[in-house]
């Protein structure tokens, strides 16, 4: 069956050779979305959804997308093969059938039978030509199958390549603002000890002089200074890993919605291709029974009787049979055929040479030796 031209599949078919390839996924994604939602009240759960995690740097939802974009790449390379294999195929075999359809002879045949006979062999070669196109049309849409594949490669390397970077940006800045946190903590832990000891050492007058208070004051200070600068470079690397994070989540959802995209459009591609080569079958057998129904009409017109009176009236030598051939008594006097020349005189008879009865003249004497 082959699809009406008003349904999406052939309007975006169509379409292929003059869209821009972004925009004609993103057709072939509406159309998919149009032509398979039976019910308009159900909601579909979209990539842009479903593919994050609670980890920071975690790429496991991202790495699982990716996955499914190169296992689709996959699978258009194996039917790209499968067509190449099956367009093969039918080439050889239209090849081997235009081989037998000359090679058979049969031209001693005639009348209605022979008619079919020859138009088995034209009907034949015909297939064979069926076959050929078929396998022509294989090849061509292997080749548009190793095209559209290319074409989405192309595309998701892009986002591919900038997710790869925002990954690396973001775990990057992820590790300094962790190097900075421990820092941070350290001066804190620091600053608070240097308090402490501040604390005891003035609360012991006695044994603590006015010198050794000024020098644990000067060393609180740098501790206080030291966690502040902690502080600033923490927040700092907080800062600058948030805004990463933006542009790493913003990355995300458009990659989401493209890796659908692409996937959407590559079910519809090759839904719409499995289909037209059934069509390509479906057409075949069409033909091969057209073929087969003319051989068949051909046929039915050979009447065994007319074949044979045909022959008669071609090939006949005569009706008249040979008469029988009577006894005659030898002593009736009556001579048969075989028995004209045994009755030969001393006279038709020259040394042993036979004179052929009614013949005027002697045969030449073999020479003496």
């Amino acid at each position: 069956m082959i699809a009406n031209k008003t349904s999406p599949f052939y309007r975006v078919t169509q379409a292929d050779n003059r869209l821009h390839l972004f925009d004609f996924i993103q057709t072939l994604s509406l159309a998919y979305r149009a032509s398979d939602r039976k019910d308009t009240m159900t909601r579909h759960t979209n990539f842009v959804e479903a593919f994050w995690e609670k980890d920071f740097i975690g790429t496991q939802g991202y790495e699982r997308l990716l996955k499914r974009i190169q296992d689709g790449r996959k699978v258009c390379k194996d039917v790209e093969q499968f067509l190449k294999l099956r367009g093969k195929a039918d080439q050889q075999y239209s090849k081997a059938l235009q081989s037998l359809s000359k090679s058979a002879d049969g031209r001693e045949e005639t009348g209605g039978l022979g008619a079919g006979w020859q138009d088995l062999k034209v009907q034949t070669d015909r297939i064979a030509q069926y076959h050929e196109e078929s396998g022509n049309e294989y090849i061509k849409m292997a080749e548009s199958v190793s095209k559209f594949a290319e074409e989405q490669r192309q595309l998701s390397k892009q986002y591919e390549d900038k997710m790869r970077e925002t990954h690396k940006a973001k775990k990057n800045l992820f590790n300094k603002m962790v190097d900075w946190q421990k820092t941070y903590h350290a001066k804190c832990r620091d600053l608070v000890q240097q308090e402490e000891q501040l604390k005891v050492s003035e609360n012991n007058v006695s044994t603590t002089t006015s010198k050794d208070i000024d020098k644990l004051k000067t060393k609180l200070e740098k501790c206080r200074e030291a966690m502040e600068q902690a502080d600033q470079s923490y927040r700092a690397a907080l800062e600058n890993l948030e805004r990463v994070r933006q542009y790493w989540e913003n990355d995300m959802e458009v990659v989401c919605t493209v890796f659908q995209d692409i996937e959407e459009s590559r079910i519809f591609f090759l839904r719409d291709l499995l289909w037209r080569c059934t069509n390509v079958d479906s057409r075949t057998c069409v033909e091969l029974d057209e073929s087969c129904e003319h051989v068949r009409l051909v046929l039915e017109k050979c009447d065994i009787a007319t074949d044979i009176q045909d022959f008669i009236a071609k090939n006949q030598t005569g009706s008249s049979r040979p008469e029988r051939i009577n006894y005659e008594d030898y002593f009736e006097g009556q001579k048969s055929p075989l028995a004209a020349q045994s009755s030969l005189t001393s006279k038709d008879i020259v040394k042993g040479v036979l004179i052929p009865p009614g013949s005027r003249f002697l045969p030449l004497l073999p020479p003496r030796t």
